[in-house]
């Protein structure tokens, strides 16, 4: 069948940076979902974002959907028909709702039951005709954060759309959208080339918009900067290239200028310098570990000496600002934010941010039991947990929350404080948003931790719920942030244990103790495996491990790992694994059908393969347990090759489930001994076929 490319752009005014990975996360899901619908599929789907167009180019659709005939099963025939073969109400029922006669039911024979069915016809159907309904359907499902109404026709998307171009082959797609009908018409760059373009193919429209200034790919753009601001870099300078990530976002053709400092007194630090450049949507530019008086800015088309002067005049009036706040905060103690941190509300049920440097503190000390700190350590990190949140209550944070850490690592020092206490306040907010960088003292990271689990703590025994795009406190970045922070560690410890022996800090009533816990316990676990899920592990393999690991998210993560990196190298994966499943699946039928399994008893043994496979057990069991407790994760599954021959040979020479009750209950607690030691890995039950080919695949 002939096969065309669907390409649409949807048009519209200045879009934020946030918007391009929003609308393909939410989109995607539901534009593969109706395709699979309507019987159709593509060969590749591309996305691309800009400031004024979010795109989508579907690669080899067919052109119309295939005619195919389909059985529609209805009730029971003797539902259907009374004894005498007369149509009941209920047949007629099923046949209306088919839109046929009675006396089109067929019947057939499916499990020694009978139903009737009717055959359908289902027609083909124009590709063009099916975009047309589905894409403005698919818009107006989007659930869109902080949408936009513009106009009469009461639609709600990121920003007003003012165009809508879409093809199919090289055919216009009629729709419409916002009040916007669509068209084989798009535009050029806003300032640069600002006229209406008409589009006849899926390359032309490639072509012709990069020749009227757009750069619809981010990746291009980005790669595009990167290179303009290394030409423009004088020996020993660098930058930070994660700074160009979200900055290429806001342009369509970007231009580099390189800006200068204003010409005024100040005594800021240099972290904070940097901070304020990139307020400015700056690039500072350093030489070694110096921040230089310059700056690169990002232009969208434009790079006039005017552009210029505007950011230079803009990063002057930060820096005057800057300047004074910190004066101001320098004027008084460090130690006298303390006090004004209890007028400062952090939650109506859990109080001020001084309550919460006091929690935090306490956590503090808990975590570093747990983890068998020394007193010096745990003294350091209760200490830089009490002086935390400090600077929240500063001039300089309240006018540029950005700094919140670096301020209060300055301030600290300034007062004394040791260099571990300071670099631990520094790094603990971070990672702020995707791609931040992580804390890089241990300290850092462990009152990163402390504050992440406070946070979530609070907010989610206060009821606070996650839904769609819903997340109003950010429960979902800040529990992200927690098993970044948890990887970071190094540390291999149960948080399901941690969050039981923190509680006490919470004081919550007997009777809302335990429902609190497990609410804290589940939210956790949905949001590791979400984010497991997004690190392209698939739904089996976490399955198998969280249903051991829970919690424990180093652990599960260094085991799924290990299982992936097992599947990839391994030949014939599924057939080592099949072994070990069949052991798992034997002992839940037991399960479900009541069977007890008794202690094993080596006189029973009969057969050859019981004998064997004790054997076996003795040999191999032992160094399996001793592997795990070691975490040496990679051998122990490759021990299971050697185990893949015997198991086999007992289930081909043995019946397990045989009628003498003596004899089933020791074959079953033989077996039982295996799966004992393969659960304290994971449970390989929940691994399919189609898993294995998703981790070999990516």
């Amino acid at each position: 069948m002939k096969k065309e490319h669907l390409l649409f752009e949807i048009g519209c005014e200045d879009l934020p940076a946030w918007v391009g990975d929003h609308f393909i996360n939410r989109f995607m899901p539901i534009f593969l979902d109706e395709l699979r619908k309507n019987r159709l599929v593509s060969r590749e789907i591309m996305f691309f974002f800009t400031p004024r167009r979010l795109i989508l180019l579907g690669k080899d659709i067919p052109v119309c959907t295939v005619e195919e005939e389909k059985e529609v099963t209805g009730p029971k025939y003797d539902v259907a028909f009374d004894s005498s073969g007369v149509p009941t109400p209920a047949a007629y029922g099923f046949a209306k709702a088919q839109g046929v006669s009675v006396s089109a039911l067929k019947i057939k024979q499916t499990n020694e039951k009978r139903f009737v069915y009717i055959s359908k016809k289902i027609p083909s159907i124009s590709s063009i005709k099916i975009f047309s309904c589905i894409i403005p359907s698919m818009l107006r499902r989007l659930d869109i954060p902080r949408g936009m109404r513009w106009n009469e026709s009461g639609e709600i998307f990121y920003r007003p759309v003012r165009w809508i171009f879409a093809i199919f082959g090289n055919e216009k797609v009629p729709m419409e959208f916002g009040g916007v009908k669509s068209s084989q018409n798009t535009f050029g760059h806003r300032v640069l080339s600002p006229g209406r373009i008409r589009i006849y193919n899926w390359v032309d429209y490639f072509d012709k918009i990069e020749k009227a200034f757009v750069i619809p790919d981010e990746k291009i753009r980005y790669s595009f900067i990167i290179e303009l601001i290394k030409k423009s870099l004088r020996e020993n300078e660098t930058f930070d290239s994660g700074i160009v990530e979200n900055l290429s976002n806001l342009v369509e053709y970007p231009r580099v200028i390189r800006c200068k400092f204003p010409d005024l007194r100040y005594n800021l630090p240099e972290d904070i310098l940097s901070v304020l450049v990139e307020k400015a949507k700056g690039i500072p530019i350093f030489c070694g570990k110096s921040i230089q008086k310059e700056f690169f800015v990002i232009s969208d088309g434009n790079c006039s000496d005017t552009i210029g002067k505007n950011y230079e005049n803009l990063l002057r009036t930060r820096i005057l600002d800057a300047q004074f706040f910190y004066e101001t905060d320098l004027s008084q103690s460090f130690y006298d934010f303390r006090n004004k941190l209890e007028k400062i509300v952090f939650h109506q049920r859990w109080g001020s941010l001084l309550d919460r440097v006091n929690r935090m503190k306490k956590i503090s000390a808990i975590i570093s039991d747990i983890l068998g700190l020394g007193n010096d350590e745990k003294n350091i990190l209760t200490r830089a947990a009490e002086l935390s949140k400090y600077d929240m209550a500063s001039e300089m944070v309240r006018e540029f929350p950005d700094l919140q850490g670096i301020m209060g690592a300055i301030y600290a020092g300034v007062s004394g404080e040791c260099q571990q206490v300071c670099k631990a306040i520094s790094e603990h907010v971070r990672p702020r948003f995707s791609g931040d960088s992580l804390p890089e003292s241990t300290f850092g990271v462990l009152l990163g931790i402390v504050d992440r689990i406070d946070y979530l703590c609070c907010f989610i025994s206060a009821g606070v719920d996650v839904s769609g795009s819903e997340d109003p406190y950010g429960l979902r970045r800040v529990s992200v942030a927690l098993f970044q922070l948890v990887y970071k560690s190094g540390y291999d410890f149960d948080y399901e244990d941690i969050i039981d022996k923190i509680f006490i800090v919470y004081q919550f009533s007997a009777s809302e103790l335990d429902a609190t816990k497990n609410r804290i316990k589940n939210f956790l676990l949905q949001r590791f495996e979400s984010y497991l899920e997004t690190e392209g592990f698939p739904k089996g393999l976490r399955g198998s491990v969280l249903s051991v690991e829970r919690l424990n998210f180093l652990r599960a993560r260094n085991k799924l790992d290990a299982i992936r990196s097992f599947i990839r190298e391994t030949a014939d994966v599924d057939t080592i694994l099949i072994p070990v499943t069949r052991v798992a699946n034997i002992l839940k039928q037991a399960k479900e059908k009541n069977i007890d399994i008794p202690d094993f008893k080596r006189e029973l043994l009969k057969e050859d393969g019981e004998v064997e496979l004790i054997m076996v057990a003795d040999k191999y069991l032992g160094v399996l347990k001793d592997l795990l407790e070691k975490k040496n994760f990679s051998e122990f599954l490759r021990m299971l090759e050697d185990l893949k021959t015997p198991i086999d040979r007992f289930f081909d020479k043995i019946l397990v489930m045989c009628p003498e009750e003596n004899l089933r209950g020791n074959r079953l607690a033989l077996l039982k001994m295996f799966n004992d030691v393969f659960l304290k890995f994971a449970d390989f039950s929940y691994i399919k076929e189609e898993d294995i080919k998703n981790v070999e695949k990516n």
